[in-house]
């Protein structure tokens, strides 16, 4: 059952809904259970899986639960991280469907992680998709980087931002959030301006 926007901040309102009579938060050992337990249950209720490439669908599971097990995650990210992982292989190529991470996975948890959420949302396609994208940015600001020498100190400042969005998605959903895009965006804004006033004319 999904959570409820006053649960968001009252975790034991939600548990006392679904019928707990505890009257303290769950300890880290019983939040792993639970976690585990909705694994079975999204293993459970996801369809067959399609016919994928072992080595390509696997290692890249592999490499992705590596990387989950190497950083200083907390209990909860970690096993949300893994139950995402689970979620895409069951759809590795074009995912589950935008914004349908949340009716995958139990009580409507989310990824936290922007990247897994695209991954598991749209597939290897959509993930490769919203790489180039960025990649894109990074290139034209690079290939246009002379021109903002007029706007040094904003340019900076907008760079820093974006690198510092681009690396927090890793730790939170942001494709739907404007604290990734608006430093992005008025980035390639300032790179439009910029411009010499000869490149901005077009012969008729």
């Amino acid at each position: 059952m999904l959570v409820t926007f006053e649960e968001r901040t009252n975790e034991l309102e939600y548990y006392h809904r679904h019928g707990a009579d505890f009257e303290e938060l769950p300890t880290e050992v019983r939040l792993v259970e639970q976690f585990d337990e909705a694994r079975l249950d999204v293993q459970s209720e996801q369809p067959p899986r399609q016919q994928e490439p072992p080595v390509l669908v696997e290692g890249i599971a592999g490499v992705l639960q590596g990387v989950s097990d190497t950083l200083p995650l907390d209990a909860a990210r970690e096993n949300l991280w893994k139950l995402t992982i689970e979620v895409w292989q069951t759809r590795p190529y074009f995912g589950v469907g935008p914004a349908s991470l949340a009716e995958s996975m139990p009580n409507g948890w989310r990824s936290h992680n922007t990247y897994l959420t695209a991954l598991s949302e749209t597939g290897l396609v959509g993930l490769l998709a919203v790489l180039f994208s960025f990649g894109l940015v990074v290139m034209l600001i690079f290939r246009r980087r002379d021109t903002l020498k007029d706007h040094a100190t904003a340019a900076t400042f907008l760079g820093l931002a974006a690198v510092v969005a681009l690396v927090g998605a890793g730790a939170q959903d942001l494709l739907r959030q404007p604290v990734l895009w608006a430093p992005i965006g008025l980035l390639l804004a300032l790179v439009a301006v910029s411009k010499p006033p000869g490149q901005c004319l077009r012969r008729r």
